[in-house]
Protein backbone atom coordinates (compact mmCIF):
# COMPACT_ATOMS: atom_id res chain seq x y z
CA UNK A 1 0.00 0.00 0.00
CA UNK A 2 1.25 3.66 -1.25
CA UNK A 3 1.23 6.15 1.72
CA UNK A 4 -0.68 9.09 1.43
CA UNK A 5 0.04 11.90 -0.29
CA UNK A 6 1.86 14.56 1.96
CA UNK A 7 0.89 18.53 2.32
CA UNK A 8 3.50 19.52 0.24
CA UNK A 9 2.87 17.13 -2.81
CA UNK A 10 -1.09 17.69 -2.77
CA UNK A 11 -0.25 21.79 -3.13
CA UNK A 12 2.22 21.52 -5.85
CA UNK A 13 -0.46 18.97 -7.71
CA UNK A 14 -2.95 21.42 -7.53
CA UNK A 15 -0.61 24.76 -8.39
CA UNK A 16 0.87 22.43 -11.78
CA UNK A 17 -2.47 21.44 -12.88
CA UNK A 18 -3.48 24.99 -12.61
CA UNK A 19 -0.54 26.30 -14.58
CA UNK A 20 -0.18 23.88 -17.13
CA UNK A 21 3.15 22.65 -18.68
CA UNK A 22 5.81 24.43 -19.77
CA UNK A 23 5.15 26.94 -16.42
CA UNK A 24 7.54 28.50 -14.33
CA UNK A 25 8.05 27.20 -10.87
CA UNK A 26 9.40 29.87 -8.42
CA UNK A 27 9.32 27.39 -6.00
CA UNK A 28 8.52 26.05 -2.76
CA UNK A 29 9.70 27.65 0.84
CA UNK A 30 9.29 26.03 4.35
CA UNK A 31 8.46 27.58 7.17
CA UNK A 32 11.43 30.21 8.50
CA UNK A 33 13.14 30.10 5.10
CA UNK A 34 14.21 33.04 3.37
CA UNK A 35 11.37 33.90 0.63
CA UNK A 36 12.96 36.52 -1.21
CA UNK A 37 13.88 34.58 -4.30
CA UNK A 38 10.32 33.03 -4.37
CA UNK A 39 8.77 36.51 -4.38
CA UNK A 40 10.63 37.91 -6.73
CA UNK A 41 10.62 35.19 -9.14
CA UNK A 42 6.70 35.25 -8.60
CA UNK A 43 6.44 39.38 -8.78
CA UNK A 44 8.42 38.80 -12.54
CA UNK A 45 6.12 36.69 -13.58
CA UNK A 46 3.39 38.03 -12.65
CA UNK A 47 4.93 41.55 -14.87
CA UNK A 48 5.41 39.80 -17.70
CA UNK A 49 2.59 37.91 -18.14
CA UNK A 50 4.26 34.18 -17.42
CA UNK A 51 2.40 31.25 -16.28
CA UNK A 52 4.13 29.98 -12.98
CA UNK A 53 3.60 28.91 -9.26
CA UNK A 54 4.85 28.88 -5.93
CA UNK A 55 4.25 27.63 -2.36
CA UNK A 56 4.28 29.12 1.07
CA UNK A 57 4.87 26.83 4.36
CA UNK A 58 3.35 27.62 7.54
CA UNK A 59 2.52 26.28 10.63
CA UNK A 60 -0.56 27.69 12.88
CA UNK A 61 -1.99 26.71 16.29
CA UNK A 62 -3.34 24.00 15.28
CA UNK A 63 -2.53 22.93 11.76
CA UNK A 64 0.04 23.45 9.05
CA UNK A 65 -0.11 23.58 5.56
CA UNK A 66 0.96 25.20 2.54
CA UNK A 67 -0.73 28.04 0.32
CA UNK A 68 0.77 29.17 -2.96
CA UNK A 69 -0.52 31.08 -6.02
CA UNK A 70 -0.19 29.61 -9.60
CA UNK A 71 -1.36 31.83 -13.11
CA UNK A 72 -2.87 30.00 -15.92
CA UNK A 73 -2.53 30.50 -19.56
CA UNK A 74 -5.68 32.97 -19.75
CA UNK A 75 -3.48 35.10 -17.06
CA UNK A 76 -5.77 34.50 -13.74
CA UNK A 77 -4.45 34.02 -10.72
CA UNK A 78 -5.22 31.47 -8.26
CA UNK A 79 -4.40 31.19 -4.11
CA UNK A 80 -4.28 27.53 -3.48
CA UNK A 81 -4.26 26.10 0.58
CA UNK A 82 -3.80 23.04 1.65
CA UNK A 83 -4.34 22.55 5.69
CA UNK A 84 -3.42 19.60 7.63
CA UNK A 85 -5.55 20.37 10.74
CA UNK A 86 -4.42 18.48 13.71
CA UNK A 87 -0.66 19.18 13.26
CA UNK A 88 0.03 22.53 14.41
CA UNK A 89 2.64 23.60 17.00
CA UNK A 90 1.15 22.63 19.60
CA UNK A 91 1.14 19.20 18.76
CA UNK A 92 -1.73 16.73 17.51
CA UNK A 93 -5.23 16.89 18.55
CA UNK A 94 -7.63 14.56 18.30
CA UNK A 95 -8.76 14.29 14.72
CA UNK A 96 -6.84 14.52 11.63
CA UNK A 97 -7.93 16.22 8.55
CA UNK A 98 -6.84 17.72 5.24
CA UNK A 99 -8.63 20.17 3.24
CA UNK A 100 -7.93 22.27 0.18
CA UNK A 101 -9.14 25.26 -0.94
CA UNK A 102 -8.64 27.19 -4.26
CA UNK A 103 -10.19 30.45 -4.87
CA UNK A 104 -9.68 32.63 -8.02
CA UNK A 105 -7.69 35.96 -7.01
CA UNK A 106 -9.72 39.45 -7.57
CA UNK A 107 -7.15 41.78 -6.78
CA UNK A 108 -3.32 41.37 -7.13
CA UNK A 109 -1.29 39.53 -5.25
CA UNK A 110 0.69 41.15 -2.31
CA UNK A 111 3.43 40.19 0.30
CA UNK A 112 2.40 40.21 3.49
CA UNK A 113 4.04 38.55 6.96
CA UNK A 114 2.99 36.03 9.29
CA UNK A 115 4.06 35.37 12.79
CA UNK A 116 7.11 35.00 13.73
CA UNK A 117 8.81 36.28 10.48
CA UNK A 118 7.36 34.10 7.39
CA UNK A 119 7.29 36.20 3.99
CA UNK A 120 3.78 34.70 1.48
CA UNK A 121 2.26 36.25 -1.45
CA UNK A 122 -1.40 36.54 -1.18
CA UNK A 123 -4.39 37.94 -3.26
CA UNK A 124 -6.54 37.94 0.25
CA UNK A 125 -7.22 41.27 1.76
CA UNK A 126 -6.93 41.52 5.68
Amino acid sequence: MWPSPTTQQVEVRRLRKIAGWLSLDCGHVRHGEDADPAIACAQGALKSGRRFYVAFEYVGVDSHGVTGLARNSEGEVYEVTTDDLGRGAFGAVSRHARTVTVTRCEVAPTERTSYPANRYLTCFTE
